[in-house]
């Protein structure tokens, strides 16, 4: 049987399909694509009020090439607008375009509403939790009965994708609470919600840190976290998928700093982009090479004494950087999932780093003078070596602490702590303690 391409089908028979597909799934599809053209042209038959969830699927670089040509077409692009089922993922899209043109195509909106919502949202950070949070939430004032409250949330209902929770407001739009709908199902319709709902309420404000917000949801296992203006007013609600998306978006940030590449590339992106987000880390590790070299040049005449030496330098190099590293990211985490506020005083992490390095250098030193002992090394050179392998290891673990925490404390994402930074910087000060080190003890 001849199998078909996607380039075979019209793009008005993907219409049928498109309407039973998660937006995540017609992404997956439309990504196989290779034509921009292609993509937009499918992009016209998939249902309005998916589009604006299909392209936050994609690539970010992907995605600011598709809105712009789509936005090309301001009616069709305001028409997506007005049915955009997530205010939240139109306020993504609309961030890839210029501010004038983005001024613009809000106000061609029609639905008024709407385009308020989006303008509350679009001022605010994306780090944020006024950046993260959506508009679609249901809210019922404590002072109805449970009749109206249950007609109020049917019509509210209409226009929310999914009802994590019911949050009570007073007259003013104050939050005061979240309604348990199993108390709304056994109370009689004349019940007022006042004495109904739970007033011990977890909320965050629209200004705080998206990362402060992600920890609250993770210390109190919450599906959704209300969020109020400076007076308390309830205007947003964040999410467990918005709190994913940047914990994954973080993550992925860290990581590539910690990789040594400075900037959010893949490996489809051009050669300059990449030479560009990765050179800066590589001339980091140059000038460290560099130094290293002099560090080894200055202990010339202790290597001519004995050629062992340099055997065991790829040795001592490679545990400072383990140590540093595995430090380094230990505080990083904490860091991360705490919010950056690790409960432990900074006098205690260093203490509790120094006495594990202690222990495992001891332990690793202990099986290196064993090992060295039974090659028949002399014991001054054996005892030189394992000697030098304690102190690095300790050096190191003071280093990958101390340096997260300091950049932490300046404001610099401490992830740039990691890899190369750390590991040519214990490299340096590595084999300079271990040819002094080697030094002293060889020439007792």
């Amino acid at each position: 049987m001849k199998e078909h391409s996607h380039k075979d089908i019209a793009a008005s028979d993907w219409k049928s399909k498109f309407e039973d597909l998660h937006p995540a799934d017609i992404a997956e599809l439309l990504a196989e694509e290779k034509e921009t053209e292609r993509i937009i042209a499918l992009l016209h038959e998939v249902p309005h009020d998916k589009v604006m969830r299909v392209l936050v699927e994609f690539d970010p670089d992907e995605m600011t090439a598709l809105v712009k040509t789509l936005s090309s077409d301001e009616k069709f692009f305001q028409s997506i607008l007005e049915h955009a089922s997530h205010i939240d993922d139109a306020v993504d899209v609309l961030n890839s375009l210029p501010p004038a043109q983005r001024s613009g195509i809000i106000a061609g909106i029609q639905n008024t509403e709407k385009a308020s919502d989006i303008l509350e949202l679009i001022h605010y950070p994306e780090d944020s939790a006024g950046g993260l949070m959506s508009k679609e939430f249901v809210q019922v004032q404590e002072k109805w009965i449970a009749l109206r409250c249950v007609k109020e949330m049917r019509r509210q209902a209409e226009s929310v994708t999914r009802i994590d929770a019911v949050f009570v407001v007073d007259e003013d739009e104050k939050l005061k609470g979240i309604l348990s709908l199993k108390k709304m199902l056994i109370a009689t319709s004349q019940t007022r919600i006042e004495l109904l709902y739970n007033r011990e309420v977890r909320y965050v404000t629209a200004n705080d840190q998206a990362d402060e917000v992600v920890n609250h949801m993770r210390k109190y296992d919450l599906m959704s976290l209300p969020v109020v203006d400076d007076i308390g007013r309830l205007v947003g609600v964040v999410t467990m998928d918005d709190a994913l998306d940047f914990v994954v978006d973080e993550a992925e940030k860290d990581y590539q700093l910690a990789s040594g590449i400075s900037k959010d590339v893949e490996s489809k992106d051009s050669l300059w982009t990449l030479t560009k987000a990765r050179f800066p880390w590589l001339a980091i590790g140059l000038v460290g090479g560099g130094v290293s070299s002099r560090v080894v040049g200055s202990f010339g005449m202790e290597m001519d004494r004995s050629i062992e030496i340099m055997a065991f330098m790829p040795l001592i190099a490679a545990m400072a950087g383990n140590v540093g590293v595995q430090s380094a990211a230990i505080i990083v985490q904490g860091l991360s999932v705490t919010g950056g506020h690790i409960d432990t005083k900074r006098s205690e992490l260093l203490t509790k780093e120094l006495l594990l390095a202690l222990v495992n250098g001891a332990a690793c030193a202990g099986l290196l003078f064993g090992f060295m002992l039974l090659l028949e090394n002399t014991l001054a050179f054996a005892l030189s070596v394992s000697v030098s392998l304690v102190v690095v290891i300790v050096f190191a673990a003071i280093f990958g602490t101390v340096i997260p925490l300091t950049l932490h404390r300046l404001n610099v994402n401490p992830a740039v702590a990691t890899g190369p930074f750390i590991t040519t910087l214990n490299d340096i000060f590595g084999l300079a303690i271990y040819f002094w080190i080697s030094q002293m003890i060889l020439s007792w």
